[in-house]
């Protein structure tokens, strides 16, 4: 149902939105190419939040290993970049989208921080 949808969803999306740049990517390249795009977007949330999911479960269960904390920045990068993406193409759409976004987009950026310094510190 998702993905049958995704192309009305685009261009909802790309209809008033505010950045022209952005818009152009999803006339240009989103809309035309809307299966696909659905198709990244499930996987990615499936995949990236799964990674988060199991290295939160690895930290918290006593593994302090490299991969964990690998795994856990991996998945919180591609959550941004989601997050990121998803803001500027619905953000324009109502208040309460672009709060959220920009909150969710914060958090996972303070998440890459504290990785980072953790593998730093492992170094």
């Amino acid at each position: 149902m998702f993905i049958e949808n995704i192309g009305a969803t685009l261009t909802k999306f790309a209809s008033k939105n505010p950045n022209a740049w952005f818009k152009d990517l999803l006339t240009g390249v989103a809309i035309p190419n809307a299966t696909a795009v659905g198709t990244m977007v499930m996987y990615g949330e499936f995949f990236f939040a799964t990674s988060v999911l199991l290295s939160v479960l690895a930290i918290f269960g006593g593994v302090r290993d490299r991969w964990a904390l690998w795994l856990l920045g991996v998945g919180l990068l591609g959550l941004a970049v989601m997050n990121l993406t998803f803001w500027l193409a619905a953000g324009w759409t109502s208040s309460s989208t672009d709060s959220l976004n920009v909150l969710m987009f914060a958090v996972e950026v303070v998440g890459l921080w504290l990785v980072y310094r953790s593998l730093m510190a492992k170094s």
